[in-house]
C-alpha cells in the first residue's frame, strides 16, 4: 500500500510539473472569419444598447478591411494610412466601393476603425522558456470593441446612425492580431 501512494503522489507531482511546459504548446486555433462576425455581432449590441439600428456585414467592406489589416500585418505597420499614404478612401475606390451617406447638407463617404490585438495576455518566463496565457476568440473580439468604445473616434464611428453596414477584416502574425473595421 505504501508503494502505490507513493507512486501515485509521485504521477500527481510530475503531472502538475508538466502542465505548464504542456499548455504553453496549447496555442488556441483562432478561426479569423469567425472572429470578424464575432466583432460584428458584439458592434451591434453596442449599436442597439444606445437604441441604433444593426449594421449589415458587407462583404465587399470585410474584404476591404482584410486587405488592409493584410497589409499592416507584411509590412510592418499600424496606421489608418498605408505606407504611401492612402487612406481607407482610396482603399474604397482602388476596389470599386462607392460609399455616400447624407449627413445634414454633407456627404460622408464611410469610416475607418483598427485595433491591433494579442493572441495572449501575458507571457511568463521560467528558466528562459515562455509560457503563455493564451486568448480565447472570445477575449479578442470583447477587448478589441471594448478597446474601440472607449476611443471617442472610434465610438463615434460605431455610434454613427447614418451608417448602415461595416466589414470587418482579420489577420494574425507573429502573435499579433490585426483588426480593421470599414464602414458605410
Amino acid at each position: 500500500m505504501p508503494k502505490r501512494g507513493i507512486l501515485l503522489l509521485l504521477i500527481a507531482v510530475l503531472l502538475i510539473i508538466a502542465s505548464p511546459a504542456l499548455a504553453e504548446h496549447i496555442r488556441p486555433r483562432i478561426d479569423t472569419k469567425e472572429l470578424e462576425i464575432r466583432i460584428h455581432e458584439l458592434i451591434n449590441i453596442e449599436r442597439q444598447k444606445e437604441g441604433l439600428r444593426p449594421l449589415a456585414l458587407d462583404k465587399k467592406l470585410c474584404a476591404i478591411a482584410r486587405d488592409h489589416s493584410k497589409d499592416m500585418a507584411e509590412r510592418n505597420y499600424f496606421s489608418h494610412l498605408n505606407p504611401e499614404g492612402e487612406d481607407f478612401l482610396v482603399r474604397y475606390k482602388k476596389k470599386g466601393f462607392v460609399c455616400r451617406v447624407r449627413v445634414g447638407q454633407s456627404i460622408c463617404e464611410g469610416a475607418e476603425n483598427i485595433f491591433c490585438n494579442n493572441l495572449y495576455s501575458s507571457i511568463i518566463y521560467v528558466n528562459e522558456k515562455a509560457h503563455y496565457d493564451w486568448n480565447s476568440l472570445e477575449e479578442i473580439a470583447r477587448s478589441t470593441v471594448r478597446g474601440w468604445m472607449k476611443s471617442t473616434g472610434h465610438r463615434e464611428n460605431i455610434l454613427q446612425p447614418v451608417f448602415r453596414s461595416q466589414g470587418i477584416g482579420v489577420i494574425i502574425k507573429n502573435g499579433k492580431v490585426y483588426i480593421t473595421e470599414n464602414f458605410c
